[in-house]
């Protein structure tokens, strides 16, 4: 008999995400609200640890993992969030969040 032990790891799909993304579309409500001139970055690295980067001052490093279409992430010194993720090609992601009861959507292109 064999018998498998958990040991608190949890699977995850994080490879799905690896690399860097830049946001090409960010919705409040429906309405656009990334400037033309706004840099959001996410990395994803294969260590389990991400990057996100708002212009020049809004920074945010931490750990994260993809359980299929949901995406945690835990910023270093704050509680864990969650988002859905949509995976439309290998190089298009959608995030779809809830900001204080306002629905907003991400879309993301991977980058080189």
């Amino acid at each position: 008999i064999i018998v498998t032990v958990s040991c608190g790891e949890t699977e995850n799909n994080n490879d799905q995400i690896y690399g860097n993304w830049q946001t090409i579309s960010w919705t409040s409500a429906g309405i656009e609200t990334l400037d033309e001139n706004s840099n959001v970055t996410f990395q994803f690295n294969d260590d389990d640890t991400y990057a996100a980067k708002s212009g020049e001052t809004t920074q945010e490093e931490g750990i994260y993992r993809l359980e299929g279409t949901k995406l945690y992430t835990t910023e270093e010194g704050k509680i864990q969030k969650m988002v859905e993720v949509k995976l439309s090609s290998t190089d298009t992601l959608t995030m779809n969040m809830n900001r204080s009861g306002t629905a907003e959507t991400m879309i993301l292109v991977k980058s080189e």
